[in-house]
């Protein structure tokens, strides 16, 4: 464990093995960092969190701090959750939930660059990037191996299904369905044949979300008849059964 002469960190924080806390950080509060984590220069980690292991967390990030809830009471206890081998960068923020007994979730092996924001109440899955100045609102559900390009703005409660891909600058307020490509205004354009791939899933799964996606996107029917073609066509692959689902389930309605 090595600690820099000029970082504060507080009595109730607990460091693991080869925590490495940089110059000027503060770390405050009832927190736990797993090994090898590495704390860079001027971070600020505080309130009630875990950190998992073999983190990178950059210059001026801010874990933990109170939500931007007007609702939030200044007693309320509530908590963040960070697992293993993420990479913070520069200025990026993360909120601790904004209810009582709450939890702000982060999964591991996620890339948020800088500036992006993950705001109270969120849940973050594994393998996710969020480019430089991306933003989730509260209560925001992003599943693993997601793609959120620079500038992008979610609105709050809305889920981004997994492995899909949101364009620089878009502004979405509705959910975005697994495997899909968005742009602008909650406008599906595509399919993520490419983050599919590199993903590893199979050329027959890959093959059925394209006729899925002609269906659901393309064909003209209303959302229920397309959702029910779909069904009757015996598709067999998971990740059909994931989109079914998905689309059935959500409540904000779908890009």
């Amino acid at each position: 464990m090595s600690v820099h002469s000029t970082a504060i960190v507080g009595r109730n924080v607990r460091l693991a093995e080869n925590v490495e806390v940089g110059a000027y950080a503060i770390i405050e509060g009832e927190i736990e960092i797993g090994r090898g984590t590495k704390i860079y220069p001027h971070v600020h980690i505080m309130g009630c969190g875990e950190i998992g292991e073999n983190n990178l967390i950059h210059t001026g990030a801010v874990i933990g701090d109170v939500p931007q809830d007007l609702t939030f009471s200044s007693v309320s206890f509530s908590s963040f959750k960070i697992g293993s081998g993420n990479t913070v960068r520069e200025m990026v923020t993360i909120h601790r939930s904004a209810k009582e007994g709450g939890i702000t979730k982060v999964g591991s092996n996620n890339f948020l660059m800088a500036c992006s924001h993950i705001a109270y109440d969120c849940i973050v899955g594994d393998n996710v990037v969020m480019a430089n100045a991306s933003l989730l609102a509260g209560n925001v559900r992003v599943f693993d191996q997601v793609f959120i390009s620079g500038g992008v703005v979610i609105h709050q409660f809305c889920r981004i299904g997994r492995c899909s891909m949101i364009s620089g600058n878009s502004r979405i307020t509705k959910d975005v369905s697994p495997f899909s490509m968005v742009a602008e205004r909650n406008e599906v354009y595509g399919i993520n044949a490419v983050g599919m791939k590199r993903n590893n899933f199979s050329k027959d799964a890959i093959k059925e979300l394209k006729e899925i996606y002609k269906i659901y996107y393309k064909k003209g029917a209303n959302k229920h008849n397309a959702l029910e073609k779909i069904k009757s066509l015996g598709f067999v692959s998971n990740e059909t059964k994931e989109f079914i689902d998905f689309i059935e389930n959500s409540k904000r309605g779908v890009c």
